[in-house]
């Protein structure tokens, strides 16, 4: 079945779809070779020491990527704590089949992303006269990055990403990994650790027996803390020995407080990796919402003709009183009396906005109108043409940012301002390819914007 969902496929496919229906439905639900088993099964196939690890790995993120001890190195933590979760969950999901290789792209990706996170930037001193590491944090947008990375390869590596791949559904699969996943699983680590007291084969290392060990210490470390202190108050002497030793212990709060933050983000890690192994299918079903986008037909094909125009028109409009200065900023041609910072700064975001409006628009179009574009002489061609015109805005908004660039010098904002030109620019040119051959290629767009985002960690 043929029909649009995205901005830069306008078309349901996903490449060429398999002729075998099993094949199809697998693809589409992203579902894994696991024999049927219930919930409680495939809770258990996550190891009982991994789920134990899962506290570990919360304490050493709070260390290693918001705030390290004064003894920790100054750079390589972030790294160190990166491949420590991956192989981490890596071994919590042995079990589950590996659905394909996209899944070792985005864990490149995140490492590089840290990598470029611990490379050192020189040194800066604070109002206290300290002297700290400069890292280039890309003002947070690295940091968001790398965690998003990590949410959505856990989606990747279980198979439940919704057409079993990156695709059309993309915005749908975060929503499934920031929210959906993590909320529907919170009570699966207290579960499992349950199931792992009540199976006698939890460990060949009887590694149950140790966790039971454990927890029954820390239930009876608050009953003894009281007996002592009846016990200080029944004999003096004895209520003074045990303050003299207390009094040389001191509590950490920091790192307690540490412990209990490093509780929380575990937890919603374990959550999302619970509930895609629980889950023996994506939580939205990519054929079910791509059928019910076919009943949202309405738009006669006159209508889209018409708005496609009045857009055409006013671009064109538009690239008739820029003129010359369409791309004068390539050659440091300021028109007026504008200075270059007043030229470089004038509409730059703006032109970013509308370039992103017109994808809207092209995919709005796509999903409304009753005829859908692959069949329709007119609007693909008229799609194509507003696209060339969207490279076009993405040109001139290029030729200030570059002319500001070589005016008052290359920063990290300006940096990634020509990134997501970039991006937009891509969008449109792989648009174009997907109108030509009827095939989607927003998968590689999301690829490219991603690739294209890791080196810039290094600046």
């Amino acid at each position: 079945m043929h029909g649009v969902t995205d901005n830069l496929t306008f078309d349901q496919s996903e490449g060429n779809m398999d002729t075998s229906m099993t094949k199809q439905t697998d693809a589409q639900q992203g579902t894994n070779p696991i024999p049927a088993m219930d919930a409680k099964q495939r809770l258990n196939l996550i190891p009982l020491w991994a789920t134990i690890v899962s506290y570990i790995v919360g304490f050493l993120w709070t260390t290693c990527m918001v705030a390290k001890y004064d003894w920790m190195p100054d750079h390589g933590m972030i790294t160190l704590f990166t491949v420590i979760f991956f192989f981490w969950a890596e071994m919590a999901m042995k079990s589950i089949p590996r659905p394909g290789k996209e899944n070792w792209f985005w864990m490149a990706c995140a490492i590089a992303i840290a990598i470029g996170m611990d490379i050192p930037h020189g040194t800066y001193v604070d109002t206290y006269g300290d002297v700290w590491p400069v890292s280039p944090m890309m003002f947070g947008w690295n940091y968001l990055v790398l965690h998003g990375i990590a949410i959505y390869w856990i989606l990747c590596r279980s198979g439940r990403l919704i057409d079993n791949k990156t695709g059309s559904m993309f915005i749908l699969d975060i929503i499934t990994g920031v929210l959906i996943a993590p909320l529907r699983g919170i009570p699966n680590r207290i579960r499992r650790i349950v199931y792992g007291f009540k199976d006698p084969q939890a460990s060949s290392l009887n590694l149950r027996n140790v966790t039971i060990t454990l927890f029954s210490i820390l239930f009876a470390l608050p009953v003894l803390a009281y007996v002592i202190h009846l016990l200080g108050r029944a004999d003096n002497t004895f209520g003074n020995l045990i303050n003299d030793i207390l009094s040389g212990f001191e509590l950490d709060t920091e790192t307690l407080i540490r412990f209990v933050h490093g509780v929380f983000v575990s937890g919603v890690v374990f959550s999302l990796m619970s509930s895609c192994v629980i889950w023996e299918k994506p939580v939205f079903s990519g054929e079910k919402i791509r059928n019910t986008l076919e009943s949202f037909r309405i738009l006669p094909i006159a209508s889209g003709v018409i708005i496609y125009g009045i857009f055409i028109s006013v671009y064109l409009l538009f690239f008739g009183v820029q003129g010359s200065h369409l791309i004068g900023a390539f050659h440091a041609e300021i028109p007026g009396e504008l200075t270059a910072a007043e030229y470089a700064r004038s509409g730059f975001f703006e032109l970013c906005i509308v370039s992103a409006i017109n994808f809207g628009l092209i995919a709005a179009n796509s999903v409304l109108s009753k005829v859908q574009m692959h069949k329709s002489g007119v609007l693909r061609t008229m799609t194509m043409i507003l696209l060339i015109e969207n490279i076009l805005l993405a040109i001139t908004a290029a030729s200030k940012l570059i002319l500001y660039i070589e005016r008052f010098g290359f920063t990290t904002n300006r940096l990634l301002s020509f990134w997501a030109v970039l991006v937009l620019t891509c969008g449109c040119i792989l648009s174009i390819i997907a109108i030509y051959d009827n095939k989607s290629h927003f998968s590689k767009w999301i690829w490219f914007s991603v690739a294209t985002f890791v080196p810039l960690c290094y600046f």
